[in-house]
């Protein structure tokens, strides 16, 4: 073991040592042998003609080389065996990091009249086997050579491994296939820290065909193109070989700056395609910035930053998958602007900030499985059709801030399952989310606010719940005067648990309902619509709510005549309605065709219902906490996902008493643990007047206290009662209903007070 051991040493070491390095040097005097500086060859021609598989060239700065002595444009090198070029050299150094980290070695493509580009050289190296340029200057080709297969200053050819490390292309010109670069046939071709910029008036700096590979790091593409630039910087064409290779990277660019560019960025036809951590910088004037068609490929970008004017289509995107990660985007054209157009199977959207985007639809997602976009901000916007259009089985909005954003339409999506989680939408004109042909909808832990709209806020066709979402300060004009405000539930399910509706102002309803809704744990406050907060045809069940500060109209109105179907019910259970309007249930439903349940509910008025409604209801809800069982939730008896969790839960996550559902949408925060219900002890204190306007008289057998509650439970009065009559001022407190809590030592009791 030991001897096969020392054996491969000693062929490794010779095949390190057998390496050869060669010397060019055009100012050379020597023997011109390549063998040193001294006797340097005076052409990189003699040195790769001379060299051995896996030896190095050296070539010095101090000259500018040229492809052809004569005026042959088609005359280059050809690399057909393993080498390794380097320039950056004075021409007296004896290792590699003597040399320039600043000059370059200069080739030059100027062969024929000097400074007419027209006559220059096509290429410079075409290489076979493995090639490394380092330290290299490319200038003045012009390889827009329309009779050849391929062509470019560098072409990488069948199978063939390039590496350009730290070179510079400058002042070329081109067409379709690779101004500075050409790559096909299964070829690898990797660029480092390079530094790509030109005045070309078209051509694209780097073509790709043929399932090759180009992979570019932490380089510059500064200044290329023209105003009438028509072709892509990176463009992947022609794929004669099939897309063999379609999920894989055929092409990724990491740590690279863009500025100055006119043209695309990209355009290809195959394969998969990446860009990590890159910057653009720069005024766009191509049709589409980034454009991949390949049905098994996929598209990602990750940690980029975009800024400047942009042409109307962005990211066009005919593949697999789409990634859109971890990068921000200002666009500084407040004409047309859209950020992506996705047709394939998944498309993710996360961590982004996008700001100022625009167009007919700024982002249109078309997606046979699911699309995603999370944890992204939209800052301002304006969108002449949809903002954002997304047709896809699934699709899902979580953790997404949208501000400052118009759009004529609004969304647009159409999905089997719909989820909105976590998100903000803010100071918005126009833009609902409408929730089209959409068979499951979920809206949670979101908020709607400052939002100025023309239709529904959410339109429903089947089913939706909307849980943990606040939705308020905000007016609609809507165009049909009958659309509602919130949500228009045309013949599905719905579901509201635990939400802020507040200060809403419309001319229609805020919520229509034509299919069962259930709407449970909600406060709903400073409301004006013009018609109706809730407007029921259909089975409509409110447990746990308040309704406070309403001022118009009603608060639950059945206009929607019927003829024939008699299943209608109407269940207002444990809740707190207080409205300065007269009338708070109204009932238009043709008497016989309807079914109501009205009970235990805190009350402005003496009565709730309103014409054609048979159930009794407890206006002045005596038994707040008492011995009467309260039903829990799960015994609603209704279908909405997970009820366990809001059992023993009130709208602040505070736990509800004995898990118990309680009167209203938060539980009362006081010690509970002494109370006896009211009914049960009559005459243990008198209370006059009730209703009142400023003063209640309390007549108590023994000395106690008194507190007074709101509607949410929290203490607003408290004092000390002696025993006989007590004069308790209420003067400061707002009109409504309040719970009056007389305790001694003996005993508690719970009783309502209406302040006037």
């Amino acid at each position: 073991m030991y001897l096969r051991f020392l054996l491969l040493m000693i062929a490794s070491c010779h095949m390190l040592f057998s390496q050869t390095v060669w010397f060019v040097n055009g100012n050379a005097t020597g023997a011109n042998n390549g063998t040193n500086w001294d006797n340097a060859f005076l052409t990189i021609e003699d040195a790769v003609n001379a060299a051995n598989a896996g030896d190095e060239i050296w070539v010095s700065y101090t000259f500018n080389y040229k492809m052809s002595p004569t005026n042959d444009k088609s005359q280059h090198i050809i690399i057909s065996k393993n080498l390794a070029l380097y320039g950056g050299f004075a021409g007296t150094e004896s290792t590699k990091l003597e040399r320039s980290t600043i000059f370059k070695t200069a080739i030059s493509g100027d062969i024929g009249i000097q400074g007419d580009q027209s006559d220059n050289s096509y290429t410079a190296f075409r290489n076979t086997s493995s090639l490394l340029l380092d330290g290299f200057r490319f200038f003045f080709f012009n390889s827009d050579n329309a009779s050849a297969t391929s062509f470019g200053i560098i072409i990488s050819d069948t199978a063939a491994t390039t590496t350009l490390r730290n070179c510079d292309f400058d002042l070329n010109k081109g067409g379709s296939k690779g101004t500075s670069l050409s790559v096909y046939k299964n070829s690898q071709t990797s660029l480092l820290s390079c530094a790509i910029f030109s005045n070309n008036t078209s051509g694209t700096m780097i073509a790709y065909r043929d399932n090759a590979k180009v992979t570019i790091e932490q380089s510059k593409f500064q200044n290329n193109g023209s105003n009438n630039a028509a072709l892509p910087l990176i463009y992947g064409f022609q794929n004669g070989l099939g897309n063999v290779y379609a999920e894989e990277y055929l092409i990724s660019v990491r740590g690279t700056e863009f500025s100055g560019n006119k043209g695309g960025y990209f355009y290809s036809f195959f394969g998969s395609a990446q860009f990590f951590d890159c910057d653009f910088y720069t005024e766009n004037s191509m049709s589409q910035s980034f454009y991949l068609n390949s049905n098994e490929g996929n598209f990602k970008f990750d940690s980029s930053y975009f800024t400047g004017t942009f042409p109307n289509q962005f990211i066009y995107s005919y593949t697999k998958t789409l990634r859109i990660s971890n990068s921000t985007l200002n666009n500084g054209n407040n004409n047309t602007f859209s950020l992506c157009y996705f047709s394939g199977q998944e498309s993710r959207i996360s961590n982004c900030n996008f700001n100022n985007l625009r167009g007919s639809n700024p982002i249109y997602l078309y997606a046979s499985k699911s699309a995603t976009i999370e944890k992204t901000n939209f800052n301002t916007g304006n969108a002449s059709s949809y903002f954002i259009n997304v047709n896809a089985p699934k699709c899902y909005l979580t953790g997404n801030v949208y501000k400052m954003i118009s759009s004529s339409l609004g969304n647009y999506i159409d999905a089997d399952s719909m989820f909105i989680k976590s998100c903000t939408f803010e100071n918005l004109t126009h833009i609902p989310t409408p929730l089209n042909y959409v068979t499951f909808s979920l809206i949670d832990s979101s908020v709607f606010q400052y939002i100025n709209i023309s239709q529904p806020l959410f339109y429903n066709t089947n089913t939706v719940v909307i849980k943990n979402t606040t939705i308020k300060s905000g007016n609609q004009s809507p165009v049909n005067p009958g659309a509602a405000f919130i949500l228009a539930n045309w013949g599905g399910d719905a579901t509201l648990l635990n939400s802020h509706i507040e200060q809403l102002g419309t001319s229609g309803d805020l919520i229509s309902n034509s299919g069962k809704l259930v709407v449970f744990g909600s406060i709903f406050k400073m409301l004006t619509p013009a018609k109706s907060v809730i407007q029921n045809s259909k089975d409509l069940y409110v447990y746990n709510c308040n309704f406070v500060d309403m001022s118009r109209p009603v608060v639950f109105n059945d206009t929607i005549y019927s003829s024939g179907d008699k299943s209608i019910k109407f269940e207002l259970v444990n809740s707190i309605v207080y409205s300065s309007n007269d009338s708070l249930i109204a009932n238009n439903v043709r008497p016989g065709f309807y079914n109501s349940v009205i009970s235990n509910c805190v009350s402005n008025r003496l009565t709730l219902a309103g014409s054609n409604i048979s159930g009794g209801s407890t206006v002045l809800y005596e038994d707040f906490y008492g011995n009467v069982t309260h039903p829990l939730l799960t015994d609603l008896g209704r279908t909405i996902p997970d009820l366990t969790n809001y059992s023993v839960f009130d709208i602040e996550g505070n736990n509800r008493l004995n898990n118990q559902i309680d009167i209203g949408a938060i539980e009362f925060a006081g010690t509970i643990n002494s109370l006896v219900a009211h009914h049960d002890q009559k005459n243990s204190f008198f209370l006059h007047p009730n209703p009142t306007i400023d003063l209640v008289n309390v007549e108590v057998n023994e000395n106690g206290k008194i507190e007074i509650f709101d509607y949410k439970g929290q203490r607003v009065l408290e004092h000390l009662v002696l025993e006989g009559t007590n004069a308790i001022d209420l003067q400061n407190l707002s009109s409504g209903v309040y719970k009056m809590r007389i305790s001694s030592g003996t005993s508690a009791q719970m009783v309502s007070v209406l302040k006037l």
